[in-house]
């Protein structure tokens, strides 16, 4: 295993309450024991997938990440983790940005999403317009893939399906600046 991957509480609660809101559920705190559940169950899937998952959560690392987080994130007792009212998937989303590949994969993958689920007592939502970033999430993982196998032109078919539904989903969660990213025309022509 030479996949060593460090994570922090702040992977942690991300990528859970993005599942949670993914599920349109309106859970805005969890505890730290479901956080301790949720670390186990990306424990198990990284190891199917031969990676290993690193968590630093020590008191200290604990104290930083209220401190660093606090825009997203607070504490009301020492029971759990809150996420504030104003934040979206986008904001989630954004925070993940600096994971590798092989961690978001792990992380978004259907059993890792079931199992929280389950654990977290929830039914999942077949409702599209929440679970789209899994979508997505999914077409980013197999253009990488595809890149990995230099298969560049089937690569280039699931870049101009992933702009689409890139732009599909900033209709339904707009960003800041209502900015919405158009796929260039002559990109979705020109084989390369």
């Amino acid at each position: 295993m030479d996949n060593k991957y460090f994570l922090g509480l702040e992977d942690l609660a991300t990528n859970l309450f993005l599942i949670l809101m993914g599920n349109n559920s309106n859970i805005k705190k969890v505890t730290f024991h479901q956080l301790s559940e949720f670390e186990e169950i990306l424990l198990e899937e990284a190891k199917k997938r031969e990676l290993k998952f690193i968590f630093i959560l020590s008191r200290d690392d604990t104290i930083k990440f209220f401190r660093d987080c606090g825009g997203v994130f607070y504490r009301d007792d020492d029971r759990g983790v809150n996420i504030r009212d104003v934040i979206t998937p986008y904001h989630l989303i954004y925070d993940r940005s600096h994971l590798p590949l092989d961690v978001l994969e792990v992380m978004t993958c259907d059993n890792v999403v079931n199992k929280t689920l389950e654990m977290m007592g929830l039914e999942k939502s077949e409702e599209p317009k929440k679970n789209i970033y899994y979508y997505l999430n999914n077409l980013k993982s197999k253009m990488a893939n595809l890149a990995r196998e230099m298969n560049f032109e089937k690569c280039i078919e699931l870049r101009n399906e992933y702009n689409l539904l890139d732009s599909i989903e900033n209709i339904l969660f707009p960003k800041k600046n209502n900015a919405i990213i158009l796929a260039n025309k002559d990109s979705t022509n020109r084989r390369e």
